[in-house]
C-alpha cells in the first residue's frame, strides 16, 4: 500500500477520533467550564502515565519486530509480548486499587472520586491488551483491520462520553475516561480470533528472554516518555495555575489539547506506514530517501493546516470550546508555530523508534521536557501568561536542534 492511499485511509480514522475528541471536549467546555477542563487534563495525564506503564511501553517493539522479523518468529513475538503485558497490567492494577484514595486527593483534591480509581484498576487490563492487538494487526500490515477498531473506538467513545458529561457533568466524565475500553475489548477480541491467533497457545509457549530484552530497549523508551511528558505538562499547568489561576490553567490546557490533537493527526499516519516501513529499511540511502519524501508530504500538510488554523482562530475556539475560552487567544500564535516546528520533525523522531536509538531518544525527550518546564517558569516570570507561548516555541525549536545535530550521520552524511 503505497502512501498517499495510506495517508487517506489513516486520514480517515483520525478524522472521526478528532470529531470524537472535539464533540467531547465542547461538552467539556460547556458544561463543566475551563476549570473543569483543567482538572480533566490533570486526571487524563496520570491516566495515561499508568497506562503505558500496564503496557510496559513495548508496543512500539511488536510493530517493528512483527513487520521486520520472518513470519515463523511472529508466535514468539506475541506470546512474549503478551505475557509482559499482562504482567505489567496485574502489577500496575493492584498499585491503583491499593491508593485510590491518595490519587483521588492529589487529582481532584479530595476522596470522592477513589471508586473511579478503584474500578480503573480492573479495567486497565482491557486497554493493555486492545493497544497490544492494534500493535499486532498493523505490523501485519491489515491496514483496514487496524483502522475498522479505530473508528469504532471513536464512535463509540463519542456516544458514551458525550451522554455521561451531559447527565452527570464532571463525574460522568471521569466515568468514562476509565470504563469505555471495556466494551471495546469485545469488537478487538474478534479482530483478534480473526487473525488467527490463540490465547491458550499463546499461554501455552516460552518466552523467549532474547526477545524480551530488545522489546524492553522499546521498555526504556516508553518509560522515559510516559513519565516526561505528562509530568512536564502536569508541573506547567500548576506553573499557569499558581501564577495566574484555574480560568488561565483552563486556557493552557485548551492550546495544548488543540496542539495533541494536531500532531495525532501526523502521528497516527506516521504509526500505520512509516514505523514498519523505516523499521524494514537498512541502507542509509534508502532511508534518507523515505525521511525526505514524508517530510515533504507533511510540511504541505502542516503549512496549510497552520495557516487555516490561524486564520479562524476565533472560530476554532468558539467551535471546540467556547466563548469562555476566548483568552487563549494570547497563545494562539505561539502555540501554531510550536506545533508546526514539532510537526516536521516527527519523521525524524519515528527514525530514532524504528532503528531503537535508546540512548538518543531519551536524551532528546528528558532533554525537551526540562528545557520546556524551565523556559515556562522564567519566560512566565517575565512575561506574565504569554511567557508560556514564548516557552513552547522555543523548546520545540531547540528539540528540532537536538534531533538534527544527533541524527547527522543518518541524515546527511553519505554511506550505504
Amino acid at each position: 500500500m503505497k502512501l498517499n492511499a495510506t495517508s487517506v485511509l489513516a486520514i480517515i480514522s483520525t478524522a472521526l477520533r478528532m470529531l470524537s475528541g472535539v464533540i467531547v471536549n465542547k461538552a467539556i467546555s460547556v458544561f463543566i467550564g475551563p476549570a473543569g477542563l483543567a482538572t480533566i487534563g490533570q486526571f487524563q495525564n496520570i491516566q495515561s502515565m499508568l497506562l503505558s506503564f500496564s503496557q510496559a511501553g513495548i508496543n512500539t517493539g511488536v510493530t517493528k519486530y512483527i513487520s521486520s522479523q520472518p513470519s515463523n518468529e511472529e508466535d514468539k513475538i506475541i506470546s512474549t509480548a503478551m505475557k509482559i503485558t499482562f504482567a505489567c497490567s496485574l502489577f500496575i492494577s493492584v498499585i491503583i486499587l491499593f491508593s485510590s484514595s491518595y490519587l483521588s486527593e492529589y487529582v481532584f483534591d479530595s476522596e470522592m472520586f477513589s471508586i473511579h480509581f478503584k474500578v480503573f484498576s480492573l479495567t486497565i487490563f482491557f486497554y493493555s491488551f486492545n493497544q497490544l492487538v492494534l500493535s499486532i494487526i498493523n505490523g501485519r500490515g491489515k491496514i483496514k483491520n487496524y483502522l475498522s477498531i479505530n473508528i469504532l473506538q471513536s464512535i463509540y467513545s463519542l456516544l458514551f462520553t458525550s451522554f455521561l458529561i451531559f447527565s452527570f457533568k464532571l463525574d460522568g466524565a471521569i466515568w468514562a475516561l476509565v470504563t469505555n475500553q471495556a466494551v471495546i475489548t469485545i469488537f478487538v477480541y474478534r479482530k483478534f480470533s480473526i487473525e488467527k491467533i490463540s490465547i491458550v497457545s499463546i499461554f501455552k509457549s516460552e518466552i523467549d528472554f532474547s526477545l524480551m530484552r530488545k522489546l524492553f530497549s522499546y521498555s526504556l523508551m516508553s518509560a522515559v516518555l510516559i513519565i516526561v511528558t505528562p509530568t512536564s505538562y502536569l508541573i506547567v499547568r500548576n506553573i499557569v495555575d499558581n501564577d495566574f489561576g484555574a480560568n488561565f490553567a483552563g486556557y493552557w490546557q485548551g492550546v495544548n489539547y488543540i496542539s495533541s490533537m494536531y500532531i495525532s493527526t501526523l502521528t497516527s499516519i506516521l504509526t500505520v506506514f512509516y514505523l514498519p516501513k523505516l523499521s524494514k529499511l537498512k541502507c542509509k540511502k534508502m532511508i534518507r530517501a523515505e525521511v525526505f519524501k514524508g517530510t515533504c508530504l507533511i510540511s504541505s500538510f502542516i503549512l496549510f493546516s497552520t495557516l487555516t488554523i490561524f486564520y479562524f482562530q476565533d472560530f476554532v475556539i468558539r467551535f471546540l470550546f467556547s466563548a469562555d475560552f476566548l483568552g487563549m487567544k494570547e497563545l494562539f500564535p505561539y502555540q501554531i508555530v510550536g506545533m508546526a516546528i514539532k510537526g516536521l520533525i516527527l519523521i525524524v523522531s519515528y527514525l530514532m523508534l524504528s532503528k531503537a536509538m535508546t540512548s538518543t531518544f531519551i536524551v532528546t525527550e528528558i532533554l525537551y521536557a526540562l528545557i520546556y518546564i524551565l523556559s515556562t517558569y522564567y519566560f512566565t516570570e517575565f512575561f506574565g501568561f504569554v511567557g508560556a507561548g514564548y516557552a513552547f516555541v522555543i523548546s520545540n525549536l531547540i528539540y528540532v536542534l537536538m534531533v538534527l545535530f544527533l541524527l547527522r550521520k543518518q541524515l546527511f552524511f553519505a554511506g550505504e
